[in-house]
Protein backbone atom coordinates (compact mmCIF):
# COMPACT_ATOMS: atom_id res chain seq x y z
CA UNK A 1 0.00 0.00 0.00
CA UNK A 2 3.00 2.41 0.87
CA UNK A 3 4.81 1.26 -2.13
CA UNK A 4 1.95 2.19 -4.34
CA UNK A 5 1.44 5.97 -2.79
CA UNK A 6 4.93 6.86 -2.53
CA UNK A 7 5.13 5.52 -6.42
CA UNK A 8 2.44 7.49 -6.94
CA UNK A 9 2.88 11.20 -5.38
CA UNK A 10 7.30 11.68 -5.18
CA UNK A 11 7.97 9.16 -7.54
CA UNK A 12 9.82 6.90 -4.72
CA UNK A 13 10.19 3.21 -5.17
CA UNK A 14 10.20 2.55 -1.78
CA UNK A 15 9.68 4.35 2.04
CA UNK A 16 9.76 2.01 4.88
CA UNK A 17 13.21 2.37 6.57
CA UNK A 18 15.62 5.41 7.14
CA UNK A 19 18.75 5.62 4.93
CA UNK A 20 16.77 4.30 1.29
CA UNK A 21 17.67 5.93 -1.55
CA UNK A 22 14.28 8.25 -3.11
CA UNK A 23 14.17 11.17 -5.62
CA UNK A 24 12.72 14.27 -3.58
CA UNK A 25 12.55 17.14 -5.71
CA UNK A 26 14.14 15.20 -8.81
CA UNK A 27 17.58 14.35 -6.63
CA UNK A 28 18.17 11.21 -5.42
CA UNK A 29 18.54 11.38 -1.24
CA UNK A 30 18.97 9.27 1.72
CA UNK A 31 15.71 9.30 3.56
CA UNK A 32 15.89 10.57 6.68
CA UNK A 33 13.44 10.85 9.78
CA UNK A 34 12.58 14.21 9.10
CA UNK A 35 12.01 14.27 5.04
CA UNK A 36 9.74 11.40 5.53
CA UNK A 37 7.99 13.13 8.30
CA UNK A 38 7.96 16.40 5.88
CA UNK A 39 6.89 14.43 2.64
CA UNK A 40 3.90 12.83 4.22
CA UNK A 41 3.02 15.58 6.18
CA UNK A 42 2.32 17.50 3.10
CA UNK A 43 0.34 14.49 1.64
CA UNK A 44 -2.13 14.51 4.74
CA UNK A 45 -1.53 14.55 8.39
CA UNK A 46 1.29 16.70 9.29
CA UNK A 47 4.24 15.59 11.77
CA UNK A 48 2.14 14.22 14.10
CA UNK A 49 1.17 10.62 12.17
CA UNK A 50 3.89 9.09 12.90
CA UNK A 51 6.11 7.34 16.03
CA UNK A 52 9.44 6.49 15.56
CA UNK A 53 12.28 4.18 16.59
CA UNK A 54 16.38 3.81 16.17
CA UNK A 55 16.54 3.06 12.62
CA UNK A 56 13.17 2.88 10.88
CA UNK A 57 9.95 5.30 11.01
CA UNK A 58 6.75 3.38 12.39
CA UNK A 59 3.39 4.16 10.36
CA UNK A 60 0.93 2.97 12.99
CA UNK A 61 -1.60 5.70 12.65
CA UNK A 62 -1.04 6.03 8.82
CA UNK A 63 -1.30 2.52 7.66
CA UNK A 64 -5.10 2.79 10.00
CA UNK A 65 -5.99 5.82 8.41
CA UNK A 66 -5.25 4.47 5.01
CA UNK A 67 -7.04 1.29 5.65
CA UNK A 68 -9.81 2.62 6.68
CA UNK A 69 -10.38 4.99 3.53
CA UNK A 70 -9.74 1.78 1.14
CA UNK A 71 -12.15 -0.27 3.71
CA UNK A 72 -14.98 3.18 3.68
CA UNK A 73 -14.40 2.86 -0.46
CA UNK A 74 -14.38 -1.19 -0.96
CA UNK A 75 -17.70 -0.64 0.93
CA UNK A 76 -19.11 1.23 -1.40
CA UNK A 77 -18.66 -0.04 -4.31
CA UNK A 78 -19.64 -3.60 -3.03
CA UNK A 79 -23.00 -2.56 -1.95
CA UNK A 80 -23.25 -0.44 -4.95
CA UNK A 81 -22.08 -3.22 -6.71
CA UNK A 82 -24.88 -6.44 -5.22
CA UNK A 83 -28.01 -6.73 -6.39
CA UNK A 84 -30.59 -5.92 -3.58
CA UNK A 85 -32.72 -8.64 -3.70
CA UNK A 86 -35.61 -9.29 -2.06
CA UNK A 87 -38.17 -11.41 -3.45
CA UNK A 88 -38.61 -11.99 -7.09
CA UNK A 89 -42.53 -13.76 -6.69
CA UNK A 90 -45.92 -12.75 -5.91
CA UNK A 91 -45.83 -13.96 -2.33
CA UNK A 92 -47.11 -10.82 -0.46
CA UNK A 93 -48.15 -9.02 -3.22
CA UNK A 94 -52.19 -7.41 -3.38
CA UNK A 95 -53.96 -8.43 -6.13
CA UNK A 96 -57.36 -7.72 -7.65
CA UNK A 97 -59.42 -9.54 -10.25
CA UNK A 98 -61.92 -8.27 -12.34
CA UNK A 99 -64.34 -10.49 -14.93
CA UNK A 100 -65.04 -9.23 -18.54
CA UNK A 101 -67.73 -10.86 -21.25
CA UNK A 102 -68.29 -11.01 -23.41
CA UNK A 103 -65.67 -8.60 -24.69
CA UNK A 104 -62.38 -6.84 -22.86
CA UNK A 105 -63.99 -3.68 -22.70
CA UNK A 106 -66.90 -4.80 -21.03
CA UNK A 107 -66.73 -5.32 -17.21
CA UNK A 108 -69.02 -8.65 -15.97
CA UNK A 109 -68.46 -8.35 -12.28
CA UNK A 110 -65.33 -8.17 -9.63
CA UNK A 111 -64.05 -10.75 -7.28
CA UNK A 112 -62.71 -7.93 -5.27
CA UNK A 113 -58.61 -7.60 -3.78
CA UNK A 114 -56.51 -10.58 -1.97
CA UNK A 115 -53.31 -10.77 -0.30
CA UNK A 116 -51.39 -13.85 -2.33
CA UNK A 117 -50.11 -16.29 0.61
CA UNK A 118 -50.20 -20.00 1.24
CA UNK A 119 -54.05 -20.18 0.75
CA UNK A 120 -56.56 -20.39 -1.81
CA UNK A 121 -57.00 -16.92 -2.89
CA UNK A 122 -60.06 -16.73 -4.99
CA UNK A 123 -62.47 -20.20 -3.73
CA UNK A 124 -64.92 -19.28 -6.28
CA UNK A 125 -65.80 -16.14 -8.82
CA UNK A 126 -68.11 -13.82 -9.09
CA UNK A 127 -71.94 -14.11 -10.29
CA UNK A 128 -71.96 -15.99 -13.66
CA UNK A 129 -68.64 -17.01 -12.72
CA UNK A 130 -68.78 -18.70 -9.70
CA UNK A 131 -67.80 -22.38 -10.57
CA UNK A 132 -64.42 -20.66 -11.13
CA UNK A 133 -61.67 -20.83 -8.38
CA UNK A 134 -58.22 -18.99 -9.02
CA UNK A 135 -55.47 -19.99 -6.66
CA UNK A 136 -52.12 -18.01 -6.79
CA UNK A 137 -48.02 -18.93 -6.06
CA UNK A 138 -45.38 -16.94 -6.07
CA UNK A 139 -44.66 -18.01 -9.65
CA UNK A 140 -47.87 -19.73 -10.81
CA UNK A 141 -51.82 -19.17 -11.59
CA UNK A 142 -54.27 -21.71 -11.32
CA UNK A 143 -57.18 -21.92 -12.98
CA UNK A 144 -60.03 -24.09 -12.49
CA UNK A 145 -63.50 -24.08 -13.70
CA UNK A 146 -64.07 -27.81 -11.87
CA UNK A 147 -65.46 -29.17 -15.01
CA UNK A 148 -67.68 -26.25 -16.40
CA UNK A 149 -67.21 -24.44 -20.02
CA UNK A 150 -66.79 -20.88 -21.03
CA UNK A 151 -68.99 -18.94 -23.40
CA UNK A 152 -67.90 -17.51 -26.78
CA UNK A 153 -67.02 -14.34 -27.35
CA UNK A 154 -64.29 -11.99 -27.86
CA UNK A 155 -63.33 -12.36 -24.40
CA UNK A 156 -64.48 -14.68 -21.30
CA UNK A 157 -62.43 -14.19 -18.42
CA UNK A 158 -60.72 -12.09 -15.84
CA UNK A 159 -57.67 -9.80 -15.51
CA UNK A 160 -55.62 -9.57 -12.51
CA UNK A 161 -54.33 -6.53 -11.49
CA UNK A 162 -51.10 -5.95 -8.91
CA UNK A 163 -51.98 -3.33 -6.70
CA UNK A 164 -48.72 -3.72 -4.83
CA UNK A 165 -45.62 -5.84 -5.45
CA UNK A 166 -43.29 -6.55 -7.99
CA UNK A 167 -43.50 -5.46 -12.00
CA UNK A 168 -45.17 -8.51 -14.44
CA UNK A 169 -42.30 -9.79 -16.47
CA UNK A 170 -44.17 -12.35 -18.87
CA UNK A 171 -47.35 -14.96 -18.40
CA UNK A 172 -46.67 -18.50 -20.24
CA UNK A 173 -49.09 -20.97 -20.36
CA UNK A 174 -47.89 -24.41 -18.38
CA UNK A 175 -49.30 -27.03 -20.82
CA UNK A 176 -47.84 -29.40 -18.86
CA UNK A 177 -49.42 -28.96 -15.68
CA UNK A 178 -52.95 -28.12 -17.39
CA UNK A 179 -55.78 -30.35 -18.83
CA UNK A 180 -58.31 -27.04 -20.09
CA UNK A 181 -56.95 -25.24 -22.88
CA UNK A 182 -57.03 -21.30 -23.33
CA UNK A 183 -58.11 -18.15 -25.74
CA UNK A 184 -55.36 -16.17 -24.86
CA UNK A 185 -53.24 -14.45 -22.39
CA UNK A 186 -51.40 -11.47 -22.58
CA UNK A 187 -49.83 -8.84 -19.67
CA UNK A 188 -48.48 -5.35 -18.67
CA UNK A 189 -46.12 -4.45 -15.65
CA UNK A 190 -49.01 -4.77 -13.22
CA UNK A 191 -51.55 -7.22 -15.04
CA UNK A 192 -52.39 -10.08 -16.62
CA UNK A 193 -55.43 -10.93 -18.49
CA UNK A 194 -56.65 -14.30 -19.07
CA UNK A 195 -59.13 -15.27 -21.68
CA UNK A 196 -61.05 -18.77 -22.11
CA UNK A 197 -63.92 -17.56 -24.76
CA UNK A 198 -65.21 -20.75 -26.02
CA UNK A 199 -62.94 -23.27 -24.43
CA UNK A 200 -64.50 -26.50 -23.89
CA UNK A 201 -64.55 -28.68 -21.77
CA UNK A 202 -63.27 -26.68 -18.74
CA UNK A 203 -60.76 -28.22 -16.16
CA UNK A 204 -57.37 -26.94 -14.83
CA UNK A 205 -55.77 -24.39 -16.72
CA UNK A 206 -51.95 -23.50 -15.52
CA UNK A 207 -50.03 -20.35 -16.24
CA UNK A 208 -46.18 -19.58 -15.15
CA UNK A 209 -45.87 -15.83 -14.44
CA UNK A 210 -42.44 -14.02 -14.06
CA UNK A 211 -41.63 -11.21 -11.78
CA UNK A 212 -39.03 -8.74 -11.57
CA UNK A 213 -37.17 -8.52 -8.53
CA UNK A 214 -38.18 -6.14 -5.36
CA UNK A 215 -35.28 -4.11 -3.35
CA UNK A 216 -36.12 -5.11 0.37
CA UNK A 217 -36.98 -1.82 2.62
CA UNK A 218 -33.92 -2.64 4.69
CA UNK A 219 -31.44 -2.70 2.28
CA UNK A 220 -30.78 0.94 1.87
CA UNK A 221 -31.28 1.21 5.77
CA UNK A 222 -28.26 -1.41 5.84
CA UNK A 223 -26.34 0.24 3.66
CA UNK A 224 -26.54 3.90 5.23
CA UNK A 225 -25.96 2.10 8.68
CA UNK A 226 -23.06 0.06 6.98
CA UNK A 227 -21.71 3.25 5.58
CA UNK A 228 -21.98 5.49 8.89
CA UNK A 229 -20.42 3.03 10.89
CA UNK A 230 -17.00 3.47 8.71
CA UNK A 231 -16.90 7.04 8.80
CA UNK A 232 -17.64 7.15 12.46
CA UNK A 233 -14.77 4.19 12.66
CA UNK A 234 -12.70 6.46 10.62
CA UNK A 235 -12.93 9.80 12.80
CA UNK A 236 -12.03 7.83 15.80
CA UNK A 237 -9.05 6.57 14.25
CA UNK A 238 -8.07 9.58 13.11
CA UNK A 239 -7.96 11.63 16.29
Amino acid sequence: MFDFLVIRLFGCRKILQIGDICKINGKEKAVSRYNLLYLFGLFELGANFARTIPGYLTFTTLTRTFMMKRLFLLVVVGFLSMPMIASAGLIGATVDIEWFYPNSSTSFCSSGTAVVGAGLEYAAGCSGFSPVSIDISDTQVFVDTGGSTWSSGSFNGFVMSILSGPDILSVAYNAALSNMGFASVSSTSSSAAFNFAGVSPGGLAVFDIASASVPEPGTVALLALGLTGLRLARKKTNV
